[in-house]
């Protein structure tokens, strides 16, 4: 804490023999009146820096090459990285149901704009509640109960890595699920993406990214920001675009705090009427 993002990469660059920085085309630029796919600019700055301290033979990159190569500088053209052939995003995932549970603890307004952003995701079906105890939480997890998307406005204690319900009535007792109890809920419902977006919940998050998408909060959420955030998330899934994009043209909109844990980048397809 209190240490510069620049500080914390020189410990990287002195610590570690190799770094590999991976080209993708996540940021678009326009050249000569036409916009092109490129790299971030904070890839190729952390790429100078490493060469710089590590040398050349120890800090790489890799690349997709073909029609999806990122706009690369001209000082780099002329030596030899690695590449790879990106394949197109196949695992399109159909919007049925969505689930949006928050505890009593959660804002009301906040929670109202989350389900307003996700219904119009998922006009089909978009089932909520707020206020939701552990009992109730468990219900909509029952055998047979499947759900596309999960998205979460439960706090977690990030001490013992349980999910919290309500406010506690006495000391030491406050209703809870620890996170085996509800891995094992999420995972019998196939959950293509869950969304816990309340404060510190990384780390539980990391639980489930083993076997689903997650997005997380890893800092305190900034209520106005995650508001913003999830219009612009949900947009653009509702448009077929895929999940890892999704999530960052959501951050450029607006960054509450909240971190993608990717299990296997997918895009969801608009259900026919």
């Amino acid at each position: 804490m209190g240490e510069a993002t620049l500080d914390g990469l020189m410990k990287v660059a002195d610590g570690y023999d190799f770094a590999l920085l991976v080209f993708g085309s996540d940021d678009s630029m326009m050249i000569r009146g036409s916009i092109s796919a490129a790299v971030r600019d904070n890839v190729i700055f952390e790429l100078g820096l490493l060469m710089g301290r590590m040398g050349r033979g120890r800090a790489l990159w890799l690349s997709p090459q073909g029609p999806k190569a990122p706009h690369n500088m001209t000082d780099l053209e002329g030596i030899t990285h690695l590449v790879f052939e990106e394949p197109d995003l196949k695992n399109k995932v159909p919007m049925r149901r969505a689930l949006c549970l928050a505890s009593s603890e959660y804002s009301q307004q906040r929670f109202e704009k989350d389900i307003e952003y996700i219904h119009n995701f998922f006009p089909q079906s978009v089932t909520s509640e707020q206020g939701v105890t552990a009992d109730r939480f468990g219900d909509y997890f029952a055998p047979g109960k499947l759900w596309d998307v999960v998205h979460l406005g439960l706090f977690v204690d990030k001490e013992n890595q349980r999910m919290l319900f309500g406010r506690a009535r006495q000391a030491g007792n406050r209703e809870s699920l620890g996170i085996e109890a509800v891995e094992g809920m999420l995972k019998d419902c196939r959950a293509a993406l869950v969304v816990i977006i309340t404060c510190d919940s990384l780390k539980f998050g990391g639980h489930l990214a083993r076997f689903t998408n997650v997005i997380a909060g890893h800092q305190a959420i900034a209520p106005g920001a995650a508001i913003s955030w999830a219009k612009t998330f949900y947009r653009n899934l509702s448009m077929s675009v895929p999940l890892s994009q999704a999530f960052n043209k959501a951050q450029d909109a607006a960054d509450p705090g909240l971190i993608l844990l990717a299990h296997r980048d997918i895009s969801f397809r608009p259900q026919a009427n």
